[in-house]
């Protein structure tokens, strides 16, 4: 049964309905990467590959400590229905993300030679205060955003959101010129981002709510709160860690085999390849996790429509996009970025392979924390570092190139996410076999289109 399209403008016109969330958050972050996609073209003629490097490196190790930090708790922010009981949870993470960062700090000051050289990011050694300070930031960040979405701050959290971006942005090009390209550039604009952002954010938004933070909250709260949520830090963060760690691992791997200028271009592909990612999965995942807790607290058996839903929605608009960059992506990068990314093309092209399915995973995997499954997950992830990790061993045992190792990865990837997503369909209780059929037949018949489209250019001597 088809929906006429004034059933979804009424929806979205709704204050507070999912249909609204959805499209304002929606609305934010494709301004946000409509900046991004202009700057980026003038950013990889100011900085090198090295300086690209860099700044994955520092963000790899940062974000890795942050979450470790956080103790996970901003996902459960949203959860408590006594304000008690969210003060008390925010004060413990809050307290929490401070005493880590500074023992961050303790262990860099005396390790910071052995472990940043290792990495072969021996110019980061003099800048290594930056990591915690950056880990701290990253930590607010998180309880922040959950606070304005536990309260429907969805619009005032997009134009904040919007205006650092064009902040960052901005200094990036700035700097980037009067420096003439200085490796720790991007660094700088992504820390001073995130600064101005809790500004902005506590004056703008939640300046109120957070006088709340100072009510009488007893030890017994405190203690309370904790158990209460304890399977955040406990089972819920070893699972996601292992998951991002797994992610982050050919960073971590290129960097140690091969060195930053190589980190770089990957860091560049998969700062490109993300864009669909950030514009429907990393929008649709706020919204999608309230909306699935409010349907299944009404209805035990409501989330497969919704799952069912929101999988068209993306894969209308997900598909085609990556299509177009298994097949041309080399081309596309070397005229768009400039001549000294057609590597990074290369290996965006793997990465293709697989991300139509992770970006899939990535949005409809709230349901995981939904029907409290979170056990099965950290089986998932477990599974995920395994292999991810035997794949990196094997490629560097048997030598492989960097396109090599990039392609081995990937094809573990399209294996592993294809798995995990049809578990999503069977707990939303619906057909995996019949739904993984449809994800894969919309990939299949678009990169055939693309690859078609293709020899028609090369015929023509379009290419």
């Amino acid at each position: 049964m088809r929906i006429p399209f004034s059933y979804w403008w009424n929806k979205v016109k709704e204050d507070g309905s999912f249909a609204q969330n959805y499209a304002v958050v929606l609305s934010g972050t494709g301004l946000n990467i409509g900046i991004q996609v202009f700057v980026t073209p003038i950013l990889t003629r100011l900085y090198t590959p090295e300086a690209y490097g860099v700044y994955s490196l520092f963000l790899v190790v940062s974000t890795n400590l942050a979450l470790i930090a956080s103790l996970r708790l901003p996902q459960a922010i949203m959860l408590p229905k006594a304000e008690s009981e969210f003060r008390a949870l925010i004060r413990i993470g809050v307290v929490a993300s401070a005493a880590l960062s500074f023992f961050y700090f303790v262990v860099l000051f005396f390790l910071k030679d052995q472990f940043l050289s290792f990495f072969n990011a021996d110019k980061l050694i003099p800048y290594y205060y930056l990591i915690p300070v950056m880990t701290f930031l990253v930590c607010m960040n998180q309880y922040f955003g959950s606070w304005q979405y536990r309260n429907n701050l969805f619009k005032k959290s997009v134009a904040v959101d919007t205006s650092i971006s064009i902040g960052v942005r901005g200094f990036n090009l700035a700097y980037g010129f009067l420096s003439k390209g200085t490796l720790l550039g991007l660094v700088f604009g992504d820390m001073l981002g995130k600064v101005f952002g809790l500004i902005l954010s506590w004056k703008l938004i939640l300046k109120e709510r957070i006088k709340g933070l100072y009510d009488g909250v007893s030890k017994n709260d405190l203690l309370q709160a904790f158990k209460t949520y304890r399977v955040y830090p406990f089972v819920n963060l070893p699972g996601v860690w292992l998951e991002m760690f797994s992610g982050q691992l050919p960073v971590l791997f290129l960097s140690f085999v091969f060195g930053l200028p190589t980190v770089g271009m990957l860091s560049l592909a998969v700062g490109i390849m993300d864009i669909p990612k950030r514009l429907f999965a990393y929008s649709a995942t706020s919204a999608f996790y309230k909306k699935a807790v409010d349907v299944y607290e009404s209805s035990k058996n409501g989330l497969g429509a919704l799952v069912t839903k929101t999988l068209y929605f993306l894969l209308a608009f997900i598909v085609i996009p990556y299509s177009v960059i298994m097949v041309f992506g080399k081309e596309l990068f070397a005229v768009v970025l400039g001549g000294n990314w057609a590597a990074s093309g290369s290996i965006a092209r793997y990465l293709a392979m697989y991300y139509v399915i992770e970006l899939l995973c990535v949005s409809l995997g709230s349901i995981f924390y939904v029907l409290r499954k979170e056990k099965v997950l950290f089986r998932f992830q477990v599974g995920f570092l395994f292999v991810r990790l035997m794949v990196l061993m094997v490629s560097y045992i048997l030598g492989f190139s960097v396109d090599a190792t990039i392609l081995a990865l990937s094809i573990a990837n399209v294996v592993l996410f294809s798995t995990q997503l049809w578990v999503v369909f069977d707990f939303s209780k619906l057909n995996g076999y019949k739904y993984n059929g449809i994800v894969w037949g919309a990939i299949i018949i678009s990169v055939a289109f693309m690859f078609g489209l293709r020899f028609l250019m090369h015929e023509f001597g379009l290419m």
